[in-house]
């Protein structure tokens, strides 16, 4: 028997003779270009500040308070399209309640002539991922970043928010020094209404799957854990500037990694890390959401213990804990050879019962122990080279039934039995 492919089933649903494509949906949208200098609401366009996901970034002047916002604009041709509205309001409803240094601050939610927009504040810096391999910032920095990003998240999880869409790309670097989570675009509320609860349960899997929990990709429940495992890859990709789970290749394989790969520890990649940081990074990523930490704040603090020089919480995978893991990645195989290994030692021993069943039954007729010459007289002695018994080679010496000579010879016990017999020699 196989082991299901867990990643295959997310597309059994197709035809059998439909093709499978897989790629940037982004690609095919009809990109929104606003001149400087238009007019959109109460806002002027100063220039396009950057394109990704599913909008384009302007930055812009709010003109009744002449402030400089950055402007997020959906694509023209999606607006027919409902479920892409319905995430893109998703997040300025989930962002607009939260008020927290580290998270962008939302200004309101515009549709002016059938463009849909949010306000926020414009944020002047780079992208973490730009940051990360132009500044290649130090192991401190890069724990300082991973924890006020924790402290933000743990408040928007206080919030009833999960963010659902962390990467390095959705982190932007406030004047190089100041993290700042923006683009809750998945963003969920948790015990939200059924309708909003089901905006990316229709079969599609939205977001980046190389940031992705393995219960995202699944589709399973989804709680705060799963920011953490996002959360977590983020380190390990600022730690060892390569993502544990990325295939560039495939889209799918680095989908099937998620769901099935077993990350290779950080200090295979960084041997300069230390190993309570590895520790840290590898409990966050856990594949099993109750091998991770609790919260966010657990993980803040563990981050916080080791930058204090306190003992952390994470503990490196022993043996028996990898022992586990793998007999759990590998669990089919594991059922059928502890049904096989069973099935041997249940026939073994009914064998062996058997076995002794049968000598229950059998009785002594007969016990020869050859202590003196005339026991060998009941016994018939047959040898072509000394047919008469004067010429045999059967005696007895000592005690013992002996064969002399290097003639071929046998003996015989000649007594009738009407039953099944055994002869048992010692």
């Amino acid at each position: 028997m196989e082991k299901p492919d867990k990643v295959a089933n997310l597309f059994a649903a197709f035809p059998a003779d439909s093709r499978l494509k897989i790629g940037n949906v982004y690609d095919s949208f009809e990109r929104t270009f606003l001149d400087a200098g238009s007019i959109l609401g109460k806002y002027r366009i100063i220039e396009e500040a950057d394109r990704g996901g599913m909008a384009v970034v302007y930055k812009a002047i709010q003109l009744d308070l002449d402030r400089v916002v950055a402007l997020k604009v959906l694509p023209a041709n999606v607006t027919i399209r409902r479920n892409f509205i319905d995430r893109f309001l998703s997040e300025a409803h989930a962002v607009a309640k939260l008020s927290h240094p580290n998270i962008v601050n939302i200004h309101e939610v515009v549709a002016e002539n059938d463009i849909y927009f949010i306000a926020m504040d414009f944020i002047n810096g780079k992208n973490l991922y730009y940051y990360l391999h132009e500044d290649k910032p130090k192991l401190v920095e890069v724990l300082e970043i991973i924890a006020c990003l924790a402290d933000a998240l743990q408040y928007a999880h206080d919030q009833l928010i999960l963010h659902r869409d962390l990467k390095l790309n959705n982190v932007i670097m406030r004047d190089n020094r100041t993290p700042i989570l923006i683009d809750f675009g998945l963003a969920k509320a948790l015990g939200g209404s059924e309708e909003d609860n089901n905006l990316t349960q229709t079969g599609e899997i939205v977001g980046s799957p190389a940031y992705m929990a393995p219960e995202r990709v699944l589709g399973t429940a989804v709680d705060a854990r799963s920011d953490i495992c996002s959360l977590g890859i983020m380190l390990y990709e600022m730690l060892t500037f390569t993502n544990p789970y990325l295939d560039p290749r495939s889209l799918i394989q680095t989908t099937r990694n998620v769901v099935e790969a077993n990350p290779v520890p950080p200090s295979k990649l960084a041997a300069w890390l230390p190993p309570e940081v590895e520790a840290i990074t590898l409990k966050s990523i856990a594949a099993d959401p109750d091998d991770r930490y609790a919260n966010m704040k657990a993980f803040a603090d563990d981050i916080r213990r080791y930058q204090s020089g306190e003992p952390v919480l994470a503990t490196r995978p022993n043996a028996a804990s990898k022992a586990i893991h793998y007999v759990k990645k590998n669990s089919a195989k594991f059922i059928i050879g502890t049904i096989v290994v069973v099935f041997l030692a249940v026939l073994v021993i009914v064998l062996n019962f058997q076995n002794r069943l049968e000598r229950s039954h059998w009785q002594l007729v007969d016990s020869e122990d050859f202590s003196n010459a005339e026991q060998i007289d009941d016994w018939r002695v047959r040898s072509p080279e000394a047919p008469t018994l004067e010429g045999r080679l059967w005696k007895v010496e000592g005690g013992r039934l002996m064969c002399s000579g290097s003639a071929s010879s046998y003996i015989m016990f000649p007594r009738f039995f009407t039953r099944d017999f055994k002869y048992e020699f010692d």
